[in-house]
C-alpha cells in the first residue's frame, strides 16, 4: 500500500471509529506508516477522577502525595471505552489498547520491584510471567496482582474466541495490563481491511468493556487486594527499602540471557552496596552474588578545594566475576492457601 492509499484508509477509519465509539479518532502521518490515534483524555476535570488512568506520575500521586487507592472510585473510567492507535505499515497492521501500571500495584500492596529490563522491548513482568508455571510460584508472593493477569487473560481468550481473531495475533504486556494485535493486510482491498480492523477493535473493545467495568471496579477485586496487603504500619512505603523481583534462572536463548543475568548482576551489586536493596526469585528466595573479587581500579573525579573545582585520581574498588545463587535461607512471606483461595480455580493444583 502506497503513502496515499495509508492516508485515505487512516482517514476513513478514524472517522468510522469516532463514530462508533463516540471518542475522538486524529490521523497523524509518521516515515514509514500512518497513525490513527484516540485523542487524549483529561482525568482531572469533572466527575470520575480517574488517578489510576492519568497519565500523570502515579508514584508521585499515591505514594509522595500520601494518597490510598479508594474503591471502586479509583477504578472507574468516566470515557468511552475503546482501543488506543491503530498503525498502519506497508503490508500489516497493529492495533493497540491502553492498560494501567500493574508495577504500581506490586509496590503498592506487597512491596514487591519488579526488575526492569532497559535492554529490551519487552517489558519485565512478561518476560517473568509468561508461563502459567511461574505464574503459580507468584501467587504465593504477590497473588492479587497473579489475578489481574489470570482475569486479563481468560478475558482476552474469550473475547479473541468468540470473534474468530487467532491468538497468534496478540501480544501481551502484563506491566501495563495491555494488548495489541498485529496482522497482515497483503491482498486485501480497502473494504476487507476496514471490516477485518473492526473485527479486531470489536473484540478488544468487549475485552475492554469486561475488564474496566466488570472486574477492575469490583468487590472482589478489592477483596483479593485489601485482604492480602502487606507492611499495613508502611502504607506509603517510606521505610521499606527496594525489593526486587525477577524469574531466576531464565532460559530463552544466549544473547537475551546474557543481558538478563547482567541486569540482575548490576541488583546484586547494588544489594552488597546497600544490605536494604534485596533481590528475589519467584519461588521467593533471596539471591546474592558469590565468589566474586573487589578489585582496586584508579579513577579521575572532580573535588573541590579552595573553592575550586580540581580533577583528582582516587582509588576505588569495583565488584568484578561471581556467580548468582539461590540463597533458600532467606525468603519472602508466602501467602498460606487459605488466604489466598480467590487463585483456587486458576490454579487448581497448588490446592491439592
Amino acid at each position: 500500500m502506497d503513502a496515499e492509499g495509508k492516508e485515505l484508509l487512516a482517514n476513513r477509519l478514524a472517522k468510522e471509529l469516532s463514530e462508533r465509539y463516540g471518542c475522538e479518532f486524529g490521523v497523524v502521518s509518521r516515515r514509514d506508516f500512518w497513525l490513527c490515534r484516540r485523542s487524549s483524555r483529561d482525568y482531572f476535570k469533572g466527575q470520575g477522577l480517574m488517578y489510576t488512568y492519568t497519565q500523570a506520575d502515579i508514584n508521585d500521586v499515591y505514594f509522595e502525595g500520601k494518597r490510598f487507592i479508594k474503591w471502586p472510585d479509583d477504578w472507574i473510567d468516566p470515557y468511552p471505552i475503546s482501543v488506543e492507535t491503530v498503525t498502519i505499515s506497508r503490508d500489516q497492521i497493529e492495533i493497540e489498547t491502553e492498560g494501567f501500571d500493574l508495577h504500581f500495584l506490586c509496590k503498592y500492596y506487597y512491596a514487591l520491584w519488579p526488575l526492569l529490563l532497559l535492554f529490551s522491548n519487552e517489558d519485565s513482568m512478561t518476560v517473568m510471567l509468561s508461563e502459567r508455571e511461574d505464574r503459580m510460584k507468584a501467587a504465593r508472593i504477590m497473588p492479587a496482582v497473579i489475578k489481574d493477569i489470570e482475569v486479563f487473560l481468560k478475558s482476552l481468550r474469550s473475547s479473541l474466541q468468540r470473534w474468530n481473531v487467532s491468538q497468534r495475533e496478540a501480544k501481551c504486556d502484563f506491566s501495563e495490563l495491555e494488548v495489541s494485535l498485529k496482522f497482515d493486510i497483503v491482498g486485501m482491498n480497502d473494504e476487507q481491511i476496514i471490516n477485518e480492523v473492526l473485527k479486531r477493535i470489536e473484540a478488544l473493545t468487549e475485552h475492554l468493556k469486561r475488564m474496566k467495568t466488570e472486574w477492575f471496579p469490583s468487590e472482589e477485586r478489592r477483596k483479593c487486594y485489601e485482604e492480602t496487603k502487606l507492611f499495613r504500619d508502611d502504607p506509603f512505603r517510606e521505610r521499606i527499602w527496594s525489593r526486587v523481583i525477577c524469574k531466576w534462572p531464565l532460559k530463552r536463548d544466549r544473547e537475551f540471557d546474557k543481558k538478563y543475568e547482567d541486569v540482575v548482576r548490576d541488583e546484586l551489586i547494588e544489594s552488597l552496596k546497600d544490605p536494604r536493596h534485596k533481590v528475589y526469585n519467584l519461588d521467593g528466595y533471596k539471591l546474592r552474588l558469590a565468589d566474586y573479587k573487589l578489585v582496586t581500579e584508579k579513577v579521575r573525579t572532580k573535588v573541590i578545594e579552595s573553592e575550586k573545582v580540581v580533577e583528582r585520581e582516587i582509588l576505588k574498588e569495583k565488584i568484578e566475576g561471581g556467580k548468582i545463587i539461590v540463597d533458600k535461607h532467606s525468603r519472602l512471606y508466602k501467602f498460606p492457601l487459605e488466604k489466598i483461595e480467590f487463585l483456587k480455580e486458576d490454579f487448581p493444583e497448588l490446592f491439592k
